[in-house]
């Protein structure tokens, strides 16, 4: 993991997730988008031929584990809204 990334994840509320081998918080949130049931459609972009490449690696690592996903719900289940409106 690079120092950036880990900086930024340290200051993250969502930190702990480099113990579940999730490198970044765009790798998370692909991951989770990716997989999870209840989302259909995902519009996404990319200035680079390298994001690109990372992007389709974060997917391709797979669903978020188990454990991740209910750690996620337990902080950001209560959000209705994210656009803070």
């Amino acid at each position: 993991m690079s120092d950036y990334i880990g900086a930024s994840l340290h200051f993250s509320p969502i930190f702990h997730v480099a113990r579940y081998d999730v490198d970044s918080t765009v790798e998370l949130g692909y991951r989770y988008a990716a997989y999870c049931a209840n989302i259909a459609t995902v519009l996404v972009g990319t200035g680079s031929v390298k994001h690109l490449r990372e992007n389709i690696r974060s997917v391709g690592k797979g669903p978020l584990p188990a454990e991740l996903l209910q750690e996620l719900a337990r902080h950001f289940g209560h959000l209705e809204h994210v656009s803070g409106s």
